[in-house]
């Protein structure tokens, strides 16, 4: 598709317009592929390649799609990735969300909401937890809208209440791991959310370890072990299915977190996840 639309010449401007709008489409896709498998100079190439794509055919709900996705990019990878400036990761989150969220104004809800929840995960990797909340309730009042669902784009179907809830408890993580203040009743509302997700047999594998990856660590941050050795669990038993190196950099953060702690905090159940991972890892 891409050759035809470089060297392609169009009868009609709706038809060229249809085209790249579908460019920019696959070009999420193959993008957000191409991060969940550590190939992050490939997968902006693919995102800037559909942004070009919308912007020329005026698809301001494919743009603000593809906008959102890197903003989320750079949370991940500021949060997982060796040699990456955390604090610059976190400000090109929060630059890439704020377009969408601007560009998103004229969008319907659904887009709208979506920008907003993307928006409040930026604010949770700087800190901010006031704006945080300000964007999560702006995502939940538009997603409330009437006929917000009904008028989603064919390719945001799988955003709905559920899968805002769980983005919003992913904030919810990011901020409590980046100030002290309201970190246990964060941990709490995410969990609350994220454990749903982790046990429930239709989510899918990936989904789930990445949850469950990110619930463990925030319990050994918190020193709630306990917790932290049955999510560690959860993710063992959905790993096997999963080949994702965004959920592998994880588990390792998480293998790593757990050989940090003194030996004489270790329950037995810390003892067999550690255990379990390195097992994992050197296979």
């Amino acid at each position: 598709m891409a050759t035809l639309l470089r060297q392609a010449r169009f009868a009609s401007t709706a038809v060229a317009d249809r085209l790249l709008t579908e460019w920019g489409q696959l070009s999420q896709q193959a993008g957000w592929l191409a991060h969940d498998t550590g190939k992050h100079g490939l997968s902006q190439r693919y995102f800037t390649s559909g942004l070009h794509a919308a912007h020329t055919a005026g698809d301001r709900c494919v743009g603000t799609y593809l906008l959102v996705c890197m903003s989320s990019c750079a949370v991940h990878r500021g949060r997982l990735a060796d040699g990456i400036d955390l604090g610059r990761a976190a400000r090109d989150a929060v630059e890439l969300a704020n377009a969408a969220h601007e560009g998103a104004r004229t969008t319907p809800a659904a887009v709208r909401a979506l920008a907003a929840s993307r928006f409040a995960l930026a604010q949770a990797a700087v800190g901010n937890t006031r704006g945080f909340r300000a964007a999560a309730d702006e995502a939940r009042t538009l997603l409330d809208t009437p006929g917000a669902l009904d008028s989603r784009p064919s390719y945001l179907t799988w955003f709905g209440p559920g899968a805002l809830e769980s983005q919003l408890a992913q904030g919810a993580l990011t901020l409590a791991g980046v100030t002290s203040r309201e970190s246990r009743r964060l941990l709490d509302g995410a969990e609350a959310v994220l454990g749903r997700t982790v046990t429930d047999p239709a989510s899918t594998p990936r989904n789930a370890v990445f949850h469950a990856g990110w619930l463990a660590r925030a319990r050994v941050a918190a020193g709630d072990l306990d917790q932290a050795a049955a999510a560690g669990h959860t993710v063992l038993r959905r790993l096997p299915t999963v080949r994702s190196r965004r959920c592998a950099l994880l588990l390792h953060r998480l293998e790593a977190d757990l050989a940090a702690l003194p030996p004489t905090h270790r329950p037995a159940a810390i003892r067999s996840l550690h255990d379990h991972l390195r097992a994992t890892h050197a296979a």
